[in-house]
């Protein structure tokens, strides 16, 4: 793919018959083997999680239950994890069950044949180290991975849950489940016993209590659950509370920003009234008792609960909902100063104020962002908005680095003018939007007019598919990290689609523009010399 290998096909045994399949370069890392040489492989050798999470979502929208038991934990890997007794017993238990859980998930989350991977999401992978709860070996594991799936005009996420490493390759430990359903990943942080107080019996019981409720919330009808959802909140902060007795701060937070989750899930995908209500008492009695950080997350999702209730009411005015939602973000970052998830909404606000027009405000909270949290990514992303806010009538240095290693730098571009085009294969999953860029490159190509994507999705296969779907002719950059990719951080992007417009001298026309029509009005305009 564009003269770089992606594939080849290994006949280990010389017999001239490939019996190995791998992929590298932009193809990725999978590494598979075909043992009885019939075409389809019968194990992974070396796979990624993302690359796992994609295998999970083929399966799913194929019905290929086979294909899903290659890339879960067997009997004999679970054993090899070294993890304890009893998290070797709950794995078992898991491993038996995985065939009719796949199938479950299949029927709970029906998917078309054109469904495909959009994306793996999770927090850091966390390493348990040996001696945790009887193990007798590291274990290197991902607590909580979820995966966007673009199936036609629809987005839809399902939760992955816990995720192991086994040498070079990942496997799941259980069948996915619809994202928001409360359901309790095989291993948290709570069961792997991270620290000596997660071994506490009270701790394990309340657990446990809470994942039979989880079951019995699966189980219910919908109209019977809030009772079931008050007692989960309840045995949750019991929970949480335990591990601050034992001075375990560090998973005391990590429960109660689940917990903040959890009961945001419960209205959005529930109905569970009595959510948005919990969810301010939380955050006013842990700002009371000192834990402005968790506080601010726990007040952070309130504001997003009451915005989609708001948003839901049948009597609803779009304005003024909105105008609520950012009055509320304001005063999060006044009432929980110096916390990450006020930072996070200064830089949300930041994106609101450009998007309403209000440019020297955007510009104020970038600064704030700046000046609050210097040398951190938050403060980067600020400076990436005033350095492409502030850019217009100036040159735009400009480089990025291809999918196959070549540099595609601006300067190159002396005497054309440049659309920059800033996109990703799940915000366009039709094709409109390309259909519509290829229009006007066309269409004032003699003008001049030279495109370069800068494509947002994680992985470089994705980019590639599309392309070739979608016959685009513009050179790409793409470089790791998504919306959190250099590129997108130096010119302060945050969501595709987005253009900014670079004329022949190599100065900055219009650096904000949203949709495929705002760009060609642009470029007619600047080709007119209007």
């Amino acid at each position: 793919k564009d003269g770089v290998e992606i594939y080849r096909d290994i006949d280990s045994d010389k017999d001239k018959i490939a019996d190995q399949m791998r992929w590298f370069n932009t193809g990725g890392t999978r590494w598979g083997v075909d043992t009885n040489k019939d075409g389809v492989i019968d194990y992974w050798k070396v796979i990624s999680p993302e690359e796992v999470s994609e295998e999970i979502v083929l399966a799913m929208a194929t019905r290929d239950p086979n294909r899903f038991t290659r890339v879960a934990l067997t009997a004999d890997e679970a054993k090899a994890l070294q993890c304890g007794p009893e998290m070797t017993q709950k794995l078992d238990t898991l491993i038996k069950q995985q065939q009719q859980a796949f199938q479950q998930a299949v029927q709970a989350i029906p998917l078309s044949g054109g469904a495909q991977w959009g994306q793996f999401s999770a927090l850091r992978p966390a390493t348990i180290p040996s001696g945790t709860s009887g193990s007798t070996k590291d274990m290197t594991i991902y607590y909580d991975a979820i995966t966007l799936i673009n199936d036609g005009d629809s987005a839809v996420h399902i939760q992955l849950g816990s995720m192991v490493k086994i040498g070079d390759v990942w496997k799941v430990v259980d069948a996915p489940s619809v994202y928001g359903s409360g359901k309790t990943p095989a291993i948290s942080p709570g069961q792997t016993g991270a620290t000596s107080d997660t071994t506490n019996p009270d701790i394990q019981k309340k657990i446990d209590e809470i994942q039979k409720l989880e079951k019995d919330l699966a189980a219910a009808a919908k109209a019977d659950r809030a009772p079931i959802y008050d007692r989960i909140i309840i045995l949750r902060l019991e929970v949480a509370s335990l591990f601050a007795n034992g001075k375990d701060m560090a998973s005391r937070d990590k429960w109660l920003r689940d917990l903040a989750d959890f009961t945001y899930a419960a209205v959005t995908v529930d109905g569970y009234a009595a959510g948005l209500e919990k969810l301010k008492t939380m955050s006013q009695g842990l700002k009371g008792g000192g834990n402005h950080d968790v506080a601010a997350y726990m007040q952070y999702r309130a504001i997003e609960t009451a915005y989609f209730t708001a948003q839901s009411a049948p009597d609803s005015r779009p304005e003024t909902v909105y105008a609520d939602r950012i009055h509320n973000l304001e005063q999060l970052v006044k009432d929980f100063p110096n916390t990450t998830t006020a930072a996070q909404v200064q830089l949300e606000l930041v994106g609101e104020y450009e998007m309403s027009n209000q440019l020297e405000d955007a510009k104020k909270m970038a600064q704030a962002v700046m000046s609050g949290y210097p040398n951190s990514a938050m403060a980067e992303k600020a400076a990436g908005f005033l350095r492409r806010i502030d850019s217009v009538g100036k040159a735009f240095p400009f480089q990025g680095t291809s999918a196959t290693g070549s540099t595609i730098n601006l300067n190159q571009y002396a005497g054309k003018i440049v659309l920059l085009y800033f996109w990703a294969t799940w915000a366009d999953p039709t094709g409109e939007q390309a259909t519509a860029v290829k229009r006007y490159q066309a269409l004032y190509e003699r003008e001049g007019l030279s495109i370069i994507g800068v494509n947002l999705d994680e992985s470089a296969d994705d980019m590639q598919a599309y392309v070739t779907k979608y016959a685009t002719k513009w050179p790409n950059i793409h470089e790791p990290g998504g919306l959190e990719s250099r590129p997108a951080v130096y010119c302060g992007v945050n969501m595709p689609p987005f253009f900014i417009l670079i004329d022949k001298e190599g100065k900055v026309v219009n650096n904000h523009l949203l949709l495929p029509e705002d760009a060609d009005r642009a470029v007619f305009s600047l080709t007119r010399g209007e």
